[in-house]
């Protein structure tokens, strides 16, 4: 396989600031739905050949405070991009079209972070974070979803519509079957950063902070 590493450079200004999430795999890093969003309210994509940012500022920070931050990213298409986050007094839900950024309604607003972002389809996906808050895209809007935890949630993954993981702080694992959400004991007592669920290894890999 191919080892290329692209690299992205940001401004002056930008430097230490985190990358947030890197959407694909390090063997396709060329790929044109390789996309990373930042502290610095910057959504990057890379399509295969350079970098390209995006300010959303204006979406993150209504009120200039600059309190707005973005912590997870999730391509389906080159015109199909979900990222989330939080504006400092609600959550956020942002969708890229192939030309624009714009944000998405939720049913109800929320307080929470939301941490993490993924989909099976685009018009069938998840979003998790802060307090064990779930919301899930039905094509038109993220409505809540009933969650069993209380929990942060940091990462969401899965292989179909019935079969979604995710996963956070104290060890907690949830798993969504179609219909319901439950609790799935992950043996570990520390934070869990992120989950993958792989089609040729059926039990999800959860990477933990112990």
């Amino acid at each position: 396989p191919a080892t290329l590493t692209p690299h992205l450079s940001l401004g002056q200004s930008d430097r230490g600031k985190a990358l947030q999430r890197l959407v694909g795999s390090i063997e396709a890093m060329w790929a044109p739905l390789e996309f990373v969003v930042s502290q610095v309210h910057v959504v990057a994509h890379y399509d295969g050949t350079a970098w390209t940012t995006n300010d959303v500022s204006s979406l993150l920070d209504a009120s200039g405070a600059g309190l707005g931050v973005l912590y997870g990213v999730f391509a389906a298409a080159p015109n199909a991009v979900w990222a989330v986050g939080h504006t400092g007094v609600s959550a956020l839900i942002v969708h890229y079209d192939g030309e624009k950024w714009s944000s998405q309604p939720l049913a109800t607003a929320t307080p929470q972070v939301l941490r993490a972002v993924w989909g099976f389809s685009t018009d069938k996906l998840w979003a998790v974070g802060d307090a064990g808050v779930i919301r899930v895209f039905d094509g038109t809007q993220w409505i809540a979803d009933k969650t069993p935890t209380g929990a942060a949630l940091s990462s969401v993954h899965g292989l179909a519509a019935h079969d979604v993981w995710a996963v956070g702080a104290g060890g907690v694992a949830i798993h969504w079957n179609g219909t319901t959400w439950t609790n799935a004991n992950a043996g570990l007592s520390g934070a869990l950063f992120s989950v993958r669920v792989d089609i040729a290894a059926p039990p999800p890999v959860m990477d933990a902070g112990m």
